[in-house]
């Protein structure tokens, strides 16, 4: 009885844990605490724990890679902040690998992404009212409007619309309250205007039909075809989708408008700049985050001739934009070859099943756009994606049917 009140505490604990990860910062952590406790007692009591760490350990590998050169250059004080981070991902990701329900796992995920979409309309219609119009022009006004930074917000929604599809399949009693989850899921995307959620949605509903459904080639240049153009409706009659897709009358005025208003061309320009300087080491990389830094600054300062544009961006510091970028220029090209290998390995390994691969490919994009490890919330978020992504199947159906 005492061994299943303390795995039933822990699991009552990794829940809570996952509801409050998007709405606080200190209270995740301190959950995060107690669970590590749990997990140095199963420690100290000789309990089987190696699978954790060896099915991990491309990552591991990065990471460990990363904070070794960094106490030899004698920076990881200096640069502290984001190693903390990695290492919160890497106690994350352990910490979820020890769930023993995954269904209720991943309805606890699902949970905590309706939660933070209801909050954030609250929050949009408090707006709206105030103002008389919908804060999606302005990016600050969108931040405040929603409980995560869009990017994020529209992120988590995508891997709750993902859910709602694996367990309308095997749950078939709810199989239409989950579908329509799934619409409302989509629909906070849209209007939101997440479009690298929305991107990635399509594209990966396009993977669906060409390479997992089975059915005639004709059916399925058909569906591809409807589902490029349902994306352009959405994108040309929206219009907060339109201007975030920067589209405008005329193609040359769309590429000046994208110019000015895309951080990420120039920060990529920036970051190749940066390779290719003679102090960069191409095989382990840069010798510090604050040379990496420093070196954005310096490129924006000379780059970017607007002042106030100028001004914004030596303001906000902004980092790689990709998570791969940025361990290319911390860890040249070792650095980068791990964590490629890493994604190269989970890929092999769930190919063949549509859902983990739909988790992979949507981890994937966001990765590319974001320094996703930079963020508390990401670093959960990235080691609870790799559990939902690696885990054995739940092959007891009546079992997840219960857990709904």
């Amino acid at each position: 009885m005492k061994y299943y009140t303390k795995e039933n505490s822990f699991e009552g604990l990794l829940y809570l844990l996952i509801l409050t990860i998007p709405f606080f910062k200190g209270i995740p952590n301190i959950i995060l605490i107690i669970l590590a406790l749990f997990f140095i007692v199963d420690l100290i009591r000789g309990r089987k724990i190696s699978h954790l760490f060896l099915d991990e350990v491309f990552f591991f590998s990065v990471v460990g890679f990363l904070v070794i050169k960094a106490l030899l250059n004698n920076t990881y004080l200096i640069d502290q902040k984001i190693y903390n981070g990695y290492l919160l991902a890497i106690s994350g990701l352990i910490i979820f690998k020890k769930a023993n329900n995954l269904p209720r796992l991943k309805q606890m995920v699902l949970l905590s992404v309706n939660l933070t979409a209801i909050a954030s309309l609250v929050l949009i219609s408090e707006y709206y009212f105030k103002k008389g119009f919908l804060p999606f022009e302005v990016t600050t006004d969108v931040n405040r409007a929603l409980i995560l930074e869009r990017p994020y917000q529209g992120f988590y929604a995508l891997i709750g619309v993902l859910i709602c599809f694996e367990l309308s399949k095997k749950a078939k009693k709810y199989k239409i309250a989950l579908l329509l989850n799934a619409a409302f899921l989509i629909g906070f995307i849209v209007l939101i205007s997440a479009r690298l959620s929305l991107l990635s949605l399509f594209f990966i509903a396009s993977v669906f039909f060409v390479f997992y459904y089975q059915s005639r080639f004709i059916v399925k240049a058909t569906v591809l075809s409807a589902l490029i153009g349902a994306l352009l409706l959405i994108v040309l009659l929206n219009k907060n989708t339109a201007n975030r897709f920067f589209i405008k009358k005329t193609y040359s005025e769309s590429i000046e408008v994208a110019s000015d208003y895309e951080p990420r061309l120039i920060i990529w320009d920036c970051a190749f700049e940066m390779s290719r300087q003679p102090d960069f080491n191409k095989l382990i990389g840069s010798v510090s985050y604050q040379t990496i830094q420093n070196h954005f600054l310096n490129c924006y300062d000379s780059k970017i001739e607007k002042p106030g544009k100028k001004e914004y961006y030596l303001a906000e510091k902004f980092n790689a934009h990709n998570q791969f970028i940025d361990f290319y220029l911390i860890g040249g090209f070792l650095g980068l070859s791990l964590f490629v290998i890493y994604f190269l390995k989970n890929f092999l390994l769930v190919k063949s099943n549509f859902t983990k691969t739909s988790f992979l490919l949507a981890l994937l994009f966001f990765l590319i756009v974001e320094n996703v490890l930079y963020r508390q919330f990401g670093c959960y978020l990235f080691g609870l994606l790799i559990v939902l992504i690696k885990a054995k199947e739940e092959n007891n159906i009546k079992k997840i049917r219960q857990s709904l």
